[in-house]
């Protein structure tokens, strides 16, 4: 036997529900994935890392995630033969305001990788199926348009004690970075909302604290919006992991035991028009 390491670690965004890893095993197979018989190594949550132990034969180790109450396999690990320990990545991959699909794709020294793609398949199915029903409501849809009230422009969320006022395009998600406790997406940009009570921040000024915030979002720099301004905002560039680049507003507030973040995302050349909304919503919150 061996020993395979797997350390998970997240993007920028992140799925937060545990991995899934089974090994190849046809004689103590718990059951079958891809064709293959499969017996369970164990789980393997954000940010953690374990370690199994593997026969030093040729395997192939399955990794399976909870996709909206759907069990699906999300990629394979082909290790080859051999005697030395194996260690892998397991990266969680999601593009904030496209398709919110997340592929866990792997990589290890001396290993091949293969990432599936039944996410994408998954999430292309349920376009194909969005656009039928459009289509078939259209009619419908335009009958009764002046009998309906008019669609509000914007929506305020309630996260956690902070108000956030946004587009009526926005919806909550589940799927956030880790730091944050709440996340919005629209068609094209993704907003996050995070909260460091006075007690995390070691007697610091709101000053102090956003410039710690905006360091660690952007360390290769960042550019603080000019004065007077109300709230305080920062903003920075970078490469998502798609290869697109990226461009943040992070705004701060201090509350009555809290500071709290709120980071507004899109693509580079959607920043010039997004930016003007971004702040208006930013100089609409209210902190607790």
């Amino acid at each position: 036997m061996r020993e395979l390491t797997i350390r998970r670690i997240s993007g920028r965004l992140f799925h937060p529900c545990s991995a899934e890893f089974w090994l190849e095993d046809p004689a103590a197979a718990q059951q079958e994935i891809e064709g293959v018989g499969c017996r369970l190594l164990g789980t393997v949550e954000p940010e953690e890392e374990k370690s199994f132990w593997i026969p030093k034969t040729e395997v192939t180790v399955f990794v399976r995630m909870d996709w909206h109450g759907q069990i699906i396999t999300a990629g394979s690990l082909t290790v080859p033969e051999g005697e030395d320990a194996v260690a892998c990545t397991a990266k969680d991959q999601m593009l904030p305001g496209q398709s919110r699909s997340v592929v866990l794709s792997i990589a290890g020294s001396g290993v091949e990788r293969k990432v599936m793609d039944q996410y994408q398949k998954a999430e292309r199915v349920r376009k194909i199926v969005l656009v039928f029903s459009i289509l078939a409501g259209i009619g419908i849809g335009l009958f009764f348009a002046s009998r309906r009230p008019p669609t509000p422009k914007t929506i305020t969320f309630d996260a956690d004690g902070l108000q956030l006022t946004l587009s009526s395009s926005f919806q909550e998600s589940g799927d956030r970075a880790e730091g944050f406790s709440r996340a919005y997406y629209s068609n094209d940009s993704a907003v996050q909302v995070a909260r460091y009570p006075f007690s995390e921040a070691d007697g610091m000024t709101l000053e102090e604290f956003a410039a710690s915030k905006a360091k660690w979002l952007a360390p290769d720099g960042w550019k603080q919006l000019a004065d007077p301004q109300q709230p305080l905002c920062f903003e920075y560039t970078f490469t998502a992991d798609d290869g697109d680049a990226h461009t943040d507003l992070a705004a701060f507030y201090v509350g009555t035991d809290a500071f709290w973040l709120v980071r507004y995302d899109c693509e580079t050349d959607d920043y010039p028009e997004e930016h003007v909304e971004y702040l208006e919503s930013a100089a609409s919150v209210t902190v607790p």
